[in-house]
């Protein structure tokens, strides 16, 4: 059973870093991954392209702080909360497939306990399922669930 990001959370083992450059450092380790599964990803629902992800982080850091409505990068056939969603689970697997490339060893649980506990990225999901589960919309807001999962 894969743990949510309330049953998973712990104290962080080390300091965070800036959410950014937390990403730019996944870069590596994903390569690394995709090339020992021969480009095989989960990667690729929201039709984003791996070099765009730090506008995509950029997007859900200031969507979830009330600050922006929409991103110029959401395909018109989704809606916003599906646009949001499927970013999520882009950005979810780009960080799992990292680490499972450098941590091949790790359950599922440490997986998401890391993920949850130890990176900015966990942080901003627990934020964004936050403000998601404040919003009138309703599509939005049923949304909000799988965010923190």
């Amino acid at each position: 059973m894969v743990l949510s990001r309330t049953e998973s959370k712990r104290e962080a083992d080390t300091e965070k870093k800036d959410l950014l450059t937390e990403l730019s450092d996944l870069k590596a380790d994903y390569e690394k991954g995709l090339k020992a599964n021969k480009g095989r990803t989960a990667v690729g629902l929201s039709t984003i392209e791996t070099g765009l992800f730090h506008e995509v982080m950029e997007f859900l850091r200031q969507y979830s702080a009330g600050e922006l409505e929409d991103s110029l990068l959401r395909p018109q056939h989704f809606s916003l909360g599906h646009f949001v969603r499927y970013c999520v689970d882009d950005l979810k697997s780009y960080y799992l497939e990292s680490r499972i490339a450098v941590k091949p060893e790790a359950t599922m649980n440490e997986l998401y306990e890391w993920l949850w506990s130890d990176t900015s990225f966990g942080d901003l999901l627990g934020e964004l399922a936050d403000f998601m589960n404040n919003s009138d919309d309703k599509e939005v807001k049923a949304i909000a669930y799988g965010v923190a999962r």
